[in-house]
């Protein structure tokens, strides 16, 4: 079976790359110690498992609380069918793996959120009967509820994405898909029930795999692609104040971007990094937005090799982390950045597996820790692997 849903829109490109080059004298920038954390060895989070995949970089499949634990889903293989699995590891080591659903269909594409009680919400895409609806359970107690479909439509309910606000409310974004047009449907949670779903997107335009995350306002910030003048952009909107504002394009007019990722720090702070295709080879394209502004974009490759859908996130004094996954080497592995202070460092890698990395997902504590997974083949079966990153001391 190939990655599934992963790769199934041609116009999105999914298999594709990643965005805008960036200078030499940038990458040669300085390599500060948080630029050069120390990483865990390679563990594999999917045992007992016949194949498992990680999440493309729009959703969230691995969160980190406030004790510095992490959470991982991810879809597996075990029987035939893929079902969503889950498991989380703390200062003692990983807890046994969970399944999270059975399943006699495909659950694919899995996302998390986590409230201040440490309790775990999962999201995914299944197809029972044929049609791709969202699933959704929440971990109580120790314990998985039976999941709920929330979308249950005509259409192809794809690549969800979720967040959970300060208030309380869970914000789920997806892209559902009828025949060839797809649009950005968002719903909201509260008080355990679902409300009905609203498009965030324009009439007749494709719009594709969004990104979502919340402020400590409650300022919900929401990305994604869509086609616009025959080239996918990326675009944003925010909700605050009990409305979403107007579309705001973040990509360049001049070339088409995809796979967008966001994450929403504790300042205030919005950061969203895509891939880009100005250049013959895909690189990786950063913005922050500051208040009501957006800063010009930063380029974080050297578009000297193809570089594959950025994942954002930022954690500790606002430092920002971007991982991808590259083929500078002879097989495409895992690297990040990270700024500090308005610096970045210089790509540092992450991976050294004898097989090809894919679908590279990050996150921070608020301990300093970086946390990363990421699929590979190194055993013949795909595998998601784990590692963690502590700064210099």
């Amino acid at each position: 079976m190939s990655n599934m849903l992963l790769f199934h829109h041609s116009k999105t490109k999914l298999l594709l790359v990643t965005i805008c080059a960036v200078s030499a004298a940038m990458l040669a920038g300085p390599a500060f110690a948080l630029g050069k954390l120390v990483w865990s060895p390679d563990e594999m989070v999917d045992e007992n498992v016949t194949a498992a995949f990680a999440t493309p970089n729009n959703a969230r499949s691995i969160v980190v609380d406030e004790t510095g634990a992490a959470h991982v889903v991810f879809s597996g293989n075990i029987d035939f069918y893929y079902n969503i699995f889950y498991r989380k590891r703390d200062s003692r080591g990983w807890g046994k793996l969970e399944q999270v659903n059975v399943s006699a269909s495909t659950s694919t594409t899995p996302a998390l959120a986590i409230d201040h009680k440490n309790n775990v919400y999962a999201i995914w895409s299944d197809n029972p009967g044929g049609n791709w609806d969202l699933f959704f359970s929440e971990r109580l107690d120790g314990k998985w509820t039976v999941p709920q479909n929330v979308s249950s439509d005509q259409g192809s309910s794809l690549f969800p994405a979720m967040c959970r606000t300060a208030n309380g409310k869970l914000y789920l974004a997806w892209e559902d898909r009828h025949g060839d047009t797809a649009d950005i449907l968002i719903s909201t949670r509260s008080a355990g029930k679902w409300s009905p779903p609203v498009s965030l997107t324009r009439k007749g335009v494709n719009a594709f795999a969004p990104s979502i995350d919340a402020s400590p306002d409650n300022t919900v910030h929401c990305v994604w692609t869509e086609e616009q003048d025959h080239k996918n952009a990326v675009v944003y909107r925010e909700f605050s104040k009990g409305s979403w504002k107007k579309q705001v394009r973040l990509s360049q007019a001049s070339s088409s971007a995809n796979r967008p990722s966001l994450a929403a720090d504790k300042k205030g702070g919005v950061f969203v990094a895509w891939e880009d295709h100005r250049f013959t080879e895909p690189s990786v394209c950063f913005r922050e937005k500051k208040g009501k502004n957006w800063e010009k974009e930063i380029l974080l490759t050297e578009g000297k090799s193809k570089a594959f859908r950025p994942c954002v996130a930022t954690g500790a004094n606002s430092i920002v982390y971007v991982a991808w996954y590259d083929n500078k080497w002879r097989e495409t592995q895992a690297l990040y950045r990270a700024r500090e202070t308005g610096q970045w460092s210089a790509p540092v890698r992450i991976s050294d597996s004898s097989a090809p990395t894919y679908f590279v997902s990050i996150a921070a504590g608020e301990d300093g820790s970086v946390h990363a997974i990421f699929q590979d083949k190194r055993r013949g079966n795909y595998d998601v692997y784990y590692k963690r990153g502590e700064p210099e001391r």
